[in-house]
């Protein structure tokens, strides 16, 4: 018994050249196929989160031809699907198409003549074979059970499910899913590998529970480039030596390099396999979820997050790091390993950053932008983590607008915190929400005003690339990112800050020796005095103070007379979350290079 099958990356609406190529590959010497199976998005067309920007022009050609066809009923009035397609979906947004056609996003359904919705999760036995399917994505936190609020996130409840049902078949032949297993390049010597700034950690653990648990002999997922894995041993999973799964990642319909999207294969379920060009086990069989880890860095393994850089190249560059490096991000509050981290703050996790509330915040949503690796600034970052940055960013620019119509102002405070020659500088983008009423220049204004009395200038880059530029990797420095994507900043001197903050030490000296010549009644007011004299330098709460004075909320000045307990911050973060997940799903995955592009020019 053999099952002839084609299967597809994502589609995004692009059904006259993915149902064309079908119909010609089905109808070529390879054919007739049986049945033709879809991971990724489906229905929804790829949205270019731009500023009008930047882009290349092949950008622009993605754009305008999705716009074309996106109604599959419309586009099937005068055709008929050559062979029975089935289907997971990818995002939130493609949820009002299963609305539209009347099909249950659970249990899925059939749209029309020869096209299946597969549903949220189970297994399909179609001439013999045996497919598992899993729409949606793993999420941040792992819930326990369906969310309505978050219909396709991954549950626990669907991981030990789909595994328990795997025992009403002989074997899984087909896994579909959106995402990739943690740990699948591990044993891998392509090319691709190389070209991956971590790649032995790019996946998600969720995932990979799913696949060691279900051993399919074919993994289907997808990318933006086409890959293909040597098959690798199941002895691991418990399976008989013979068991091997090939994991296969396709290619969107559309892309300028012609990337492979369309995979065929004769499947013969019953056919011997031969383990002489396998890898061995790839995957960690430890317990996944509640705990995640994996060789290399730490620092991410315990949320599931998506592909992580282990900061190797940045090690080498220009700021290298201490031995006490593992020490530093075990204490630091931001880093995902350390016993500090206070999770329930986390709203999401993506391939480079997260997002988090902060502990007092200065107005609602008040978000952190905060980079998974410990790296002390935005200007330290690689391309892709600045990408990332900007992919939140963008999200959260969508939802401040719909949500108070009001506008994100960025800010970073680059100074190093060194305690015991242990650096603790973490770096992260506090992002505030103003009402849009304030012009760009009343911000930057605001700001001037504060930099005016501490005795600096404000200097104004035009786009990132012009900022990235003017300072170095080694300087302290202070930045705001404006509403237009432009960037006013102070660079730091240390020396002079240091011979500066000497002077003020020398008067803080004084002022106690002349404290005890006041009377009462009159020392608390001077004294008040004398502190405003002598504030530091550069004062640690610079882009707080500058904000509450904008905004004239002086009694959020000191955040922590502004935090909430556990249980408040804890709902907070969650009521969020399910606000801002839309905003961020219709940017796309973290690992395709249709995010926003962070120059301004």
């Amino acid at each position: 018994m053999s099952v002839k099958v084609l299967v597809c990356g994502d589609i995004g609406g692009n059904f006259k050249t993915i149902f064309d190529r079908v119909d010609k590959v089905n109808q070529s010497k390879a054919g007739p196929f049986d049945i033709l199976l879809c991971v990724g998005s489906f229905f929804e067309r790829f949205q270019q989160q731009t500023q009008g920007h930047g882009h290349h022009h092949h950008h622009q050609q993605q754009q305008h031809q999705q716009q074309e066809e996106i109604d599959i009923k419309d586009f099937l009035k005068d055709r008929k699907l050559s062979l029975p397609t089935y289907f997971i979906i990818n995002s939130m947004n493609e949820i009002k198409y299963l609305e539209k056609y009347g099909v249950s996003v659970e249990d899925g359904g059939q749209i029309c003549d020869n096209l299946f919705y597969l549903g949220r999760r189970g297994i399909l036995e179609y001439k013999g074979a045996t497919i598992a399917y899993l729409s949606g994505h793993a999420t941040f936190p792992v819930k326990d059970s369906y969310d309505e609020n978050q219909p396709l996130a991954i549950t626990k409840q669907d991981i030990s499910t789909l595994i328990q049902d795997k025992s009403k078949f002989k074997s899984i032949d087909i896994l579909l899913s959106n995402q990739w297993p943690r740990g699948i390049l591990n044993g891998v010597t392509d090319p691709i590998v190389n070209s991956m700034k971590n790649p032995y950690q790019k996946g998600y653990d969720s995932i990979k529970e799913i696949v060691v648990g279900l051993a399919p002999a074919y993994h289907f997922s997808k990318d933006l480039h086409y890959f293909q894995r040597l098959p690798y041993k199941n002895t691991n999973s418990g399976e008989s030596s013979s068991s091997l799964t090939r994991f296969l990642s396709l290619s969107s319909v559309y892309n300028d390099k012609n990337e492979k999207y369309l995979f065929a294969m004769n499947y013969q379920p019953s056919k011997e396999t031969n383990v002489q060009d396998a890898t061995e086990f790839p995957f960690t069989t430890t317990t996944t979820i509640k705990r995640q880890k994996t060789d290399g860095d730490e620092s991410r393994q315990r949320y599931g997050d998506n592909n992580n850089n282990s900061g190797e190249s940045y090690q080498k560059g220009k700021n290298k790091r201490s031995h006490n490096h593992l020490n530093e991000t075990k204490e630091c509050w931001f880093c995902l390993s350390s016993k500090n981290l206070e999770s329930h703050l986390i709203v999401n996790i993506g391939s480079e950053c997260y997002l988090a509330m902060p502990k007092g915040g200065i107005v609602n949503d008040h978000t952190l932008i905060i980079y998974i690796e410990h790296k002390p600034s935005f200007v330290s970052l690689s391309d892709d983590e600045r990408k990332d940055a900007y992919k939140y960013l963008d999200a959260l620019r969508k939802y401040y607008k719909q949500n108070g119509d009001t506008v994100p102002i960025v800010f970073e405070r680059n100074v190093k915190v060194q305690v015991n020659d242990k650096d603790f500088t973490h770096g992260h983008l506090q992002v505030v929400p103003v009402p849009s009423k304030l012009s760009q220049q009343d911000i930057i204004d605001g700001f001037q005003k504060l930099a005016t009395e501490k005795g600096f200038t404000f200097e104004h880059a035009k786009n990132q690339q012009e900022f990235l530029t003017a300072v170095q990797n080694d300087q302290d420095y202070f930045m705001v990112i404006l509403p237009d994507n432009s960037i006013i900043y102070l660079v730091l001197d240390q020396k002079l800050l240091a011979a500066k903050k000497l002077a003020q030490e020398e008067k803080e000296k004084e002022i106690k020796e002349g404290e005890g010549e006041e009377e009462e009644g009159d020392k608390d007011t001077k004294t008040k005095q004398q502190q405003d004299k002598v504030m530091p330098i550069f004062e640690m709460q610079f882009g707080r103070h500058a904000i509450v004075d904008l905004l004239e909320i002086p009694e959020r000045l000191n955040w922590k007379k502004c935090i909430l307990d556990q249980e408040q911050e804890t709902k907070q973060t969650e009521q969020f979350r399910e606000a801002f997940q839309p905003f961020y799903d219709e940017g796309g995955d973290n690992d395709n290079d249709n995010g926003t592009t962070a120059t301004n020019e």
